[in-house]
């Protein structure tokens, strides 16, 4: 039952991550989102999403147990599982610094989750490694230290407060960790590529020719989003 629940859970919060990322890229480009049409979207991408953290998750397991694990059966000096600990820390921030912007283009770009490796991967590049590591470094630290405090004040509290004190957490937390993945998603292709601009970024979205003409809400030109609009 635990792990029907988890797998449940699961899927839920692929389906959610995937209409938060629809929407936050529709706020994004000028666009009301709607509450509908970003949950289709996440439905629609939800095997893509899932099959993505399968393989990231199977890739880091698989990495941690020949670097970690396997080790311990070789030698049991602290200096050398140490070291493969080390070794192992910095290939999971690499590989989770380098994947960020895998979930957004799959969702924006409609990329296979495979595809999306390879799409994140060259987005990211060695060269961008360290800004994505101190955004995700800061929203994490900014994450923990919330959740201790709300910890600490919960401690004195009745605990039905204290579960729906813990929902309007996670309820802020999670689209901020959205808003933060498109946000770096956008500003790497922005210095990467020429030509990205607000009109394609919404064609992108599978928004038709005519509504982006008739729309007058819209500012669409071909200039380029600056990297004041990803702040």
């Amino acid at each position: 039952k635990i792990t029907l629940r988890r797998v449940i859970e699961s899927f839920i919060k692929t389906i959610f991550k995937g209409a938060l990322i629809r929407a936050t890229a529709e706020t994004y480009a000028g666009f009301t989102p709607g509450i509908f049409s970003s949950l289709q979207t996440g439905i629609k991408y939800i095997w893509s999403i899932f099959c993505f953290n399968f393989l990231l998750i199977s890739t880091l397991a698989t990495v941690g147990l020949l670097f970690v694990f396997a080790p311990t059966f070789g030698t049991k000096s602290p200096y050398v599982l140490g070291f493969t600990a080390i070794i192992y820390l910095l290939f999971f921030i690499m590989v989770c610094s380098a994947t960020v912007g895998a979930v957004p283009s799959i969702v924006i770009e409609k990329k296979s989750p495979y595809g999306a490796f390879c799409r994140s991967r060259d987005l990211c590049g060695f060269r961008f490694i360290g800004f994505i590591f101190r955004a995700i470094f800061f929203f994490s630290f900014l994450e923990m230290g919330c959740s201790s405090i709300i910890f600490m004040i919960l401690y004195f509290t009745p605990e039905g407060l204290g579960i729906v004190t813990q929902f309007i957490l996670q309820m802020v937390l999670i689209p901020l960790n959205s808003i933060l993945v498109v946000v770096i998603y956008n500003t790497l292709r922005i210095r990467r590529e020429e030509g990205y601009s607000q009109r394609s970024l919404l064609q992108e979205l599978s928004l038709s020719p005519p509504m982006l003409e008739n729309s007058s809400d819209l500012n669409l030109t071909d200039e380029k989003i600056n990297d004041a609009e990803c702040v």
